[in-house]
């Protein structure tokens, strides 16, 4: 694995941290409207809007003017989700990042 790559793969692992240590103080917590549950969901915006500026930086590159505005659409539409899921009510939010999270990898 080149390193590049490598870097890639322990920095996306470390992104990863603030997910479990914030779901597990949350749970230990017991009250669902502890400030550990408005920071995972704080985080999970961020990290959501994060990936569709990959998607935005891969629509520069895209192959056809077709791609490229399908990639910036997909884009623009991750980075609004991330932002109306701070104000949906608590299932609904979790759900909603959890599909779109979901949504990034298929």
């Amino acid at each position: 694995m080149s390193q590049p790559a490598a870097m890639m793969r322990g920095y996306g692992y470390f992104g990863l941290l603030p997910f479990i240590v914030l779901a597990a103080l949350s749970l230990a917590d017991g009250d669902p409207d502890v400030i550990w549950r408005s920071a995972y969901d704080s985080y999970s915006a961020v990290i959501l809007a994060f990936m569709a500026g990959v998607y935005w930086s891969l629509s520069l590159r895209g192959d056809t003017a077709a791609h490229a505005s399908r990639l910036m659409a997909i884009a623009v539409a991750l980075a609004m989700l991330a932002w109306v899921n701070l104000v949906l009510p608590g299932l609904l939010r979790a759900m909603s990042f959890a599909l779109a999270f979901y949504l990034l990898y298929l």
